[in-house]
């Protein structure tokens, strides 16, 4: 899929790293320096307030991403997570390690119209909850959150993916694609030192994609993914199957200088429902707690929508700047005529502001303030946090 990329060089590649790209423009290849390095260290606080009842979640996290270029079309690329994070509730806990390592090969086939992709995720994260991390052990994993630490550990996993580019007409590159994504089963022990095995669903996914230059002064994007969920496995017996899920993301950029950029982008995720969850999120909303509600908070759809504003001050300095809109649907539980309950409805509203500097061309630094502030279930839950991230990638 050929995803939103448009400021990417000013901000969105570096300042929100936080995972390896599955995916690039048809075109991009011509670009690849021999080296790219990025890396970045971000601070993440949040607060969440209902009545009296407060909790505060934190976690400082640090991707590292390493491509080298290999040959004419090909590239290796190593990317390695850690993270630590942190719940201050009616107790503080903490959960840190390695949360993500991949190592994954791509590469380009006939003059760029062809791309194939495949790669290795290393076990990684906590397969233990330790006494005394119960609670942030699921909390991090809480989707309007955004944290990047996992909840648990990884299996040995596998993926591959390939797509085809062609042209349409002089200013517009399409592509469509599949992949897929095998996960090894790990072991997960819990307090009582009991283990049990996990097997997590494997994931497939179709995608296309679409983006144009008709002009100087505008770009735009379209992209669509639509993936599919296995089932999940506990010792052996089906647990859970995550319903089929729809992507849609697109984005328009204007120049309207050549000191200016402004970027325009839309997501809609469309969740359809998973298996039936016995016992999960069982009666009503103020029988739980904050830390119970978060570590429930099952996928449903999304909506986004933002504005990023670049603005080059001279050939060292960018201003950068960002607003946007989150807002999650809710989760109804299948199997039950109502739902029992409903979990995972949110809205966010986010504004940042950073600067990139680039002492070198070959190497930007950015550093980027978001501030977000927002609600759930209906305003009974107040959420603010503050993400701060240093982002450097050299290239060369």
């Amino acid at each position: 899929m050929m995803p939103l990329r448009r400021i990417a060089i000013l901000f969105i590649t570096t300042a929100s790293l936080a995972a390896p790209a599955d995916s690039a423009r048809a075109d991009a290849f011509a670009e690849a320096p021999a080296w790219d390095i990025a890396c970045s260290f971000a601070l993440r606080n949040w607060k969440l307030v209902r009545g009296s009842e407060e909790l505060k979640v934190s976690e400082i996290a640090s991707p590292l991403s390493i491509t080298r270029r290999i040959n004419e079309g090909g590239t290796l690329s190593l990317y390695l997570s850690g993270a630590s994070a942190t719940s201050d509730g009616e107790e503080k806990q903490d959960i840190s390690g390695l949360q993500d390592a991949r190592l994954s090969w791509a590469q380009w086939f006939d003059g760029d119209r062809y791309h194939l992709r495949a790669g290795l995720g290393l076990p990684t994260g906590k397969a233990e909850i330790e006494s005394g991390s119960e609670i942030v052990s699921g909390v991090v994993s809480n989707r309007i959150l955004g944290l990047r630490t996992k909840r648990y550990g990884e299996g040995l996993n596998a993926f591959a993916s390939g797509a085809r580019a062609f042209a349409l007409g002089d200013d517009a590159v399409a592509s469509f694609g599949a992949g897929i994504e095998m996960k090894g089963k790990y072991d997960f022990q819990v307090l009582n030192d009991e283990t049990i095995e996990i097997q997590p669903g494997n994931e497939f996914f179709l995608e296309a994609g679409i983006d144009g230059t008709p002009g100087d002064l505008v770009s735009w994007s379209a992209d669509i993914r639509y993936r599919l969920f296995g089932i999940d496995q506990r010792d052996g017996e089906d647990v859970y199957e995550e319903g089929d899920e729809i992507d849609i993301l697109g984005g328009v950029t204007i120049t309207p200088s050549e000191i200016q950029t402004f970027t325009v982008g839309a997501r809609v995720i469309v969740k359809g429902d998973g298996s039936e969850v016995g016992g999960i999120g069982e009666g009503p909303l103020d029988s739980l707690s904050l830390d119970r509600w978060l570590t429930e908070s099952l996928p449903g759809g999304m909506q986004r929508l933002s504005l990023d504003y670049a603005r080059k001050m001279n050939d060292v300095l960018h201003l950068l700047g960002r607003a946007g809109y989150r807002h999650y649907s809710e989760y109804s539980f299948p199997g039950t005529a109502p739902a029992t309950r409903l979990l995972g409805s949110a809205q966010v509203w986010e504004a940042g502001i950073g600067t990139q500097f680039a002492p070198a061309p070959s190497l930007p630094v950015t550093l980027f303030l978001t501030y977000s502030n927002g609600s759930a279930e209906d305003g009974l839950i107040d959420i603010a946090g503050i993400d701060l991230t240093l982002a450097l990638r050299w290239r060369q």
